[in-house]
């Protein structure tokens, strides 16, 4: 097995990590795993993550309970594809270190997106609202912005 690349895009909810993982799909051809398709599969065969994934969301404690798992996904990754992509709001700025001790010849490399803040202008004119904010009031947007 050749040296193969896995790229983690993380950080705060809205800010672009699944925008930039379709554009790398288009473009390079990079493979993608949403971290949201791994935790729905998860809720299946693992009911403590409902208590955990609940608003308000602790995300280091997220980050803690998902890192096995991701680590189990991103080895499967990597055996896929000589590039693959994993992206999700969990994925800590420790990762990549982590990932890096675990996966034997993968070069690990990590982006963590944010914004310094969100107004409801942001939420409510973002081109492609996820279906729990579609029908959201300006209070539940001035909440969610907060």
């Amino acid at each position: 097995m050749g040296c193969h690349n896995l790229y983690l895009v993380g950080g705060a909810p809205r800010v672009g990590k699944s925008s930039l993982a379709h554009r790398l799909l288009e473009i390079d051809r990079i493979p993608f795993l949403p971290t949201d398709v791994l935790r729905t599969m998860l809720r299946r065969v693992l009911p403590e993550l409902d208590a955990i994934d609940q608003d308000p969301v602790d995300a280091s404690l997220l980050a803690e309970f998902m890192y096995p798992h991701i680590e189990q996904a991103a080895e499967v990754c990597v055996e896929e594809a000589e590039c693959f992509l994993i992206e999700g709001f969990e994925l800590s700025p420790r990762y990549p270190a982590r990932l890096q001790a675990a996966l034997e010849q993968t070069e690990v490399r990590g982006c963590f997106l944010g914004h310094g803040s969100f107004s409801i202008e942001d939420l409510s004119g973002y081109r492609g609202p996820k279906p729990q904010h579609r029908d959201a009031s300006r209070a539940d947007l001035r909440e969610a912005a907060a």
